[in-house]
């Protein structure tokens, strides 16, 4: 749905319904639509779903809402305010933010400037500020932040950034593929190169001791972008806030087991849990075939069975990786898994 602002359209999707509303922000940039296209990243999706309505937002010059201007760089505010026309569209009264990575800014200034609505606060791989100072030595140096900006722009679109935000999936190609498919989707390269900038320069470190919500700040222990000290900081200043870390170097909401962080927030949200995450499984010997192909090409001719047989291997290929498992052969129409 799209729902027009004082400076443009915005676009929002809602999953699933319930007593409680949920607003997922997975990082700064987005696609409402390609980001189904990863099972990893729907699976996230609908399982949050699960606890109530689940509102996911593309502010203005992010996926599908109105573009920026080349030469504007966007504002943390206005994106806040953004995201409060869709909740004041929606009539949400009382709504959990689950913010990751490069949301996390967002999910702390709206908590703290609407402390009414809030209900509760969580942060996955999240940070304050980006830039080192004295009396925030794990910060990055403005050297490393000006080679960052410029890598947005020059690496954006490529997939290249996965090997930083999920680098447990980043030698999956068809993973990658998808990924260079959602970041030209989400920002042309001098938006993302504009967000990039916005975002080195946003501090929200002196809001952190007006979130009054219960808040929950996760962080992957090897996370290779944002470090676990950022995670840290944030949970030692907001008020009653619980850290935990897990294992894993995900970066990114979909990658490194992400039912563990998912069950975090049920628990938080809900009090219960579904279960433990599973440890072992079965190992299965998958053979797929198209009955009688020979026949069913000859019927329908050289051309559409050659497109059906390119759906039939993505709909495998699909399936095999949101399952976990690995092709390891193919002969015609016939593959081993």
């Amino acid at each position: 749905h799209y729902v027009k602002t004082g400076r443009g359209y915005v676009a929002y999707q809602t999953v699933g319904e319930g007593d409680r509303d949920l607003l997922f922000i997975p990082d700064a940039f987005g696609n409402l639509d390609t980001q189904w296209d990863e099972p990893a990243f729907a699976r996230t999706i609908l399982r949050l779903s699960e606890i109530g309505r689940l509102i996911m937002v593309n502010r203005r010059g992010i996926g599908l809402a109105d573009p920026l201007p080349v030469d504007e760089q966007p504002s943390l505010q206005a994106w806040c305010d953004d995201i409060t026309v869709v909740l004041d569209e929606l009539g949400t009264t009382s709504v959990a933010i689950v913010a990751t990575g490069g949301a996390a800014p967002m999910g702390v200034t709206i908590a703290a400037q609407q402390p009414e609505r809030i209900a509760a606060l969580v942060l996955l791989g999240g940070w304050a500020a980006l830039r080192r100072t004295d009396d925030y030595p794990f910060g990055i140096t403005d050297e490393l932040l000006d080679v960052a900006a410029e890598a947005t722009e020059t690496m954006w679109g490529s997939g290249t950034m996965m090997h930083f935000g999920a680098p447990d999936r980043a030698d999956d190609p068809r993973i990658r593929d998808w990924y260079s498919r959602f970041e030209r989707s989400a920002a042309s390269p001098t938006t993302a190169a504009n967000v990039q900038r916005m975002l080195i320069d946003t501090d929200v470190r002196a809001l952190l001791p007006d979130v009054r919500s219960p808040t929950l700040v996760i962080h992957r222990d090897a996370d290779p972008v944002i470090s676990v000290e950022y995670g840290r900081y944030i949970a030692d200043r907001i008020p009653g806030a619980t850290f935990l870390t897990l294992p894993g170097s995900a970066h990114l909401c979909f990658g490194d087991a992400p039912l563990e962080w998912l069950e975090e927030v049920r628990h938080l949200l809900t009090g219960t849990r579904v279960g433990s995450v599973v440890e072992r499984a079965l190992r299965t010997m998958l053979f797929s075939d198209i009955v009688d192909s020979t026949k069913h090409a000859a019927r329908v001719g050289d051309e559409r069975w050659h497109e059906l047989l390119t759906k039939y291997e993505d709909l495998l290929a699909t399936e095999i990786s949101a399952s976990g498992g690995t092709l390891i052969d193919s002969k015609g129409d016939g593959h081993l898994a």
